[in-house]
């Protein structure tokens, strides 16, 4: 998760592969009310946030590094508002 960057105050965990390293998947949570009251910029939530992977941290199976990096396709948004009647 090192090489993997979020927005929104979300946090990453729990990142495996179940297919030998092809495929990879993680948990992706929102912040909670700490992380929130801690910072401003999280108090109205944010969208259209996306996953960066640093390519550099990344290597093929033959050892090679890969260069740059890579957004995901799919975006997030995180709506801290609580609900409301």
């Amino acid at each position: 998760t090192a090489d993997l960057t979020v927005g929104g105050g979300a946090k990453l965990s729990n990142l495996q592969s179940t297919d030998g390293g092809t495929t990879w998947t993680v948990t992706l949570a929102a912040p909670d009310a700490l992380d929130i009251a801690a910072n401003v910029l999280l108090v109205n939530g944010s969208t259209g946030n996306k996953i960066r992977v640093n390519l550099a941290g990344i290597t093929n199976r033959a050892g090679t590094a890969g260069v740059g990096t890579a957004d995901s396709t799919i975006t997030y948004d995180i709506d801290v508002q609580s609900p409301s009647v």
